[in-house]
């Protein structure tokens, strides 16, 4: 652990004011009241969400914990890197930057912040919506708490921004160079040991527990929100994440279908064991190199064989413990999946396990990484109508009274709708669970 993470003490006392620094660059009420004076006059429009940012810097004991109000005037914008159901990510250079940290000028008794080199981020702009303040809010208020518990292993946060012309709202946020985790593993899969796999599956692991320890759930949980930093995922996105409890939400569920647990295609509440459902899909990912059911339109025959029990194929090859702990994350059954926290266990005992020759679970990935991967790309070309971008499937009614059994339950398509679900162009699915 860097000096900089370890804020118990120890950093002798600011030349200001006489207090206990608490990291090696960070004086809270010096620092706070300096931050808070270079930003004054800003507003981004939202009071709540000028609230948040000033209570960032107030709270802040590193020189990292704080997020800041940067003028869109001090982003030279290079290209579109993505665009996703919620917001459109731009590549950009930031300019005119400061430190995160002050110094202190000994000779003229004071602190500065010195300047910094231009460097590139990347701008999550979100798209225009009646409700999108307290969407922004949810998903910067999440990403900051996260961000705090796992310190410089998460995506990195700078600050908050807006577009004065389209008046989208804007996070700044670390450049992932490798993109996406749906990407990099299409390009990289062939040459990926399996000691990378298991790399970036305790990785990813790590993040949800974070996240589920804090008392939240991700909600849109999938491998184009995983982005990678050179090899490092890193969990991102978290405009769907709330509060873990029974909440149905209104209209229908927002996701991509191969990785929305069946109990939620159903109507279900989204709990934490749901985000533990995608985690097996992503798993999947990971061993394959292709994303779940590439092959296959994402329609209402899909939702309704993920609802029947149907998952991805397991791939030739898959080490056994591997396969066991997808299976089990894929349960029909909410409670029978693992949790977070011990996917997370398992996943980081088979890494290390992975280095000791001896071991069984060494064994098991030394014998997978033996077999050859060999891919057809023609195979491999995607249905047009496999969706990778989060969308909204609306329930036109639904039934609870059996939702809990997978195999009696049955889902059929509105006819009145049926049109609007087999046009590719629609990016809303309109279900009608018909079960008595």
């Amino acid at each position: 652990m860097s000096t900089e993470t370890n804020i118990s003490g120890g950093y002798g006392l600011c030349p200001a004011c006489g207090k206990q620094k608490t990291s090696i660059n960070w004086c809270p009420p010096c620092h706070a009241d300096l931050l808070l004076k270079e930003h004054s006059g800003w507003t981004s429009g939202d009071k709540n969400l000028d609230d948040f940012i000033k209570k960032t810097i107030t709270d802040a004991r590193r020189s990292y914990d704080y997020l800041e109000w940067i003028p869109f005037e001090n982003f030279k914008v290079i290209k579109q890197i993505g665009r996703g159901g919620f917001a459109t990510a731009f590549l950009a250079n930031r300019t005119n930057c400061r430190t995160g940290h002050f110094e202190w000028d000994e000779k003229a008794k004071k602190y500065f912040r010195g300047k910094y080199k231009d460097y590139r981020v990347a701008l999550k702009s979100f798209h225009n919506t009646p409700d999108i303040a307290s969407t922004f809010l949810n998903e910067i208020k999440t990403h900051h708490k996260c961000m705090m518990l796992q310190e410089d292993e998460f995506l990195q946060c700078y600050g908050i921004s807006r577009n004065p012309v389209t008046k989208e709202f804007i996070t700044v946020l670390d450049y992932a160079q490798q993109g996406d985790l749906r990407h990099f593993l299409q390009k990289n899969h062939e040459t990926l040991k399996w000691e990378d796999r298991l790399r970036i599956v305790t990785k990813i692991a790590k993040d949800l527990k974070v996240i589920h320890s804090t008392g939240l759930i991700h909600g849109d949980f999938h491998s184009g929100n995983v982005l990678q930093e050179s090899t490092i995922p890193k969990v991102s996105d978290f405009g769907l994440s709330r509060v873990d409890k029974d909440h149905i939400p209104e209209g229908g569920v927002f996701g991509v279908v191969p990785y929305i647990a069946p109990e939620v295609l159903r109507g279900n509440s989204y709990r934490k064991p749901a985000d533990v459902y995608s985690y097996g899909t992503i798993m999947w990912e990971i061993s394959s190199g292709r994303p779940a059911f590439y092959d296959i339109a994402h329609d209402y025959r899909l939702i309704a064989q993920i609802c029947n029990g149907t998952r991805p194929q397991i791939i030739t090859g898959t080490p056994k413990c591997y396969a066991e702990l997808m299976q089990r994350c894929w349960d029909g059954e909410p409670a029978k999946r693992p949790t977070a926290e011990e996917i997370y266990d398992t996943c980081l005992k088979w890494y290390n396990y992975a280095k000791e020759q001896k071991s069984d679970i060494y064994q098991q990935f030394a014998k997978a990484d033996a077999i050859a991967i060999t891919r057809d790309r023609a195979i491999l070309k995607n249905n047009p109508e496999a969706i990778y971008t989060s969308r909204l499937i609306h329930y036109v009614t639904k039934k609870q009274d059996s939702c809990n059994d997978t195999r009696q339950q049955d889902l059929y398509i509105n006819t009145s709708l049926q049109n609007l679900c087999n046009d590719t162009r629609q990016q809303d699915l309109y279900l009608n669970d018909m079960t008595e």
